[in-house]
Formats: C-alpha cells, structure tokens, sequence
C-alpha cells in the first residue's frame, strides 16, 4: 500500500508542476461548468462517478502492478494540473480535507485488486477502499466548497 500512496503523491506532484509549465507557456485555460460547482449533489455524483471509474479499472487491472500504478498515477496527474491553477496554500486547503480519504481508498482498491488477482483475501481491502472514496467524494462535495469559500472570503491567496 505505501508504494500504491507513493504513486499517488507522485503523479499529483508531477501533475502540479507541469501546471505551473504550461502557465509560464501562457497555456492557462481551464473550464469549469458553473452548474456542477454549484450544486453539491451533482458535484458529487460527478465526483464519484469519475473516482469509481478509476477505481473499477485500478481493481482489474491488478494482475498488472505497473499498469496499475500508471492508472492511479495518470488520474493524479489530472488533479495535480487542475490544483496548479491556484496559489498553493489554496490548493492544499483545497486537496487536503479529501484527499487523505481519496487517496487511502484508492490504495486499498489497489491492493484488493492486487489480493483478487491471486486468489486472495480482497473483499474488506475492497469495502474499505469503497467507503474511503464515498467519505470523499462526500467531503470533497460539500466540505471542500465552503472551506475554499471562507478562504476567499479572507482573501488569503499566499
């Protein structure tokens, strides 16, 4: 599981500074549909759809560790490029609140699939890792948004 958690990291922080690239390219456009921010429910149905997406194929693909590790770590990637967009104090605030349980579920969805693939013990690392990514995406819904909102409320952007 910890080099699952390594991988994570990895392609978040990689993600982040390829932003940071692009930004000095002058490549900054980033969309956001306005409908899906502000309506939680369908925050998190969008949310959720995308991680069990992800995590449906990191459980199947572990007969293939280092396929699997690309996946987790491409999926990172994506949200390090998306953070990279904000101050970096912003974007901890904004990351930190879920992404300890998004990242500890989609590890534990890693091993399951890595116990399933040889015959192993994988249903609790499965559950567990489910429920990780539900808390999540529940956090990510309606905590994150309000967290972010008081912050710029404050107006702290360092």
């Amino acid at each position: 599981m910890i080099e699952v958690l390594g991988i994570e990291v990895l392609g978040l922080s990689f993600g982040y500074l390829v932003g940071h690239y692009l930004m000095g390219l002058g490549s900054t456009a980033i969309v956001i549909n306005p409908a899906v921010v502000n309506s939680a429910m369908l925050l998190l149905i969008v949310i959720l759809s995308r991680n069990f997406v992800v995590a449906l194929v990191v459980f199947l693909l572990g007969r293939y560790v280092f396929i699997q590790d690309l996946v987790v770590a491409l999926a990172l990637l994506y949200d390090g490029l998306l953070i990279s967009y904000v101050p970096p104090l912003i974007a901890l605030m904004g990351v930190l609140p879920h992404g300890v349980f998004e990242l500890l579920g989609f590890a534990e969805v890693a091993v399951a699939g890595r116990g399933f693939a040889r015959g192993g013990a994988f249903l609790r690392s499965l559950l567990l890792g489910v429920v990780l990514i539900i808390v999540a995406g529940f956090i990510e819904s309606f905590v994150t948004p309000r967290v972010l909102l008081l912050v710029s409320r404050h107006g702290l952007t360092v």
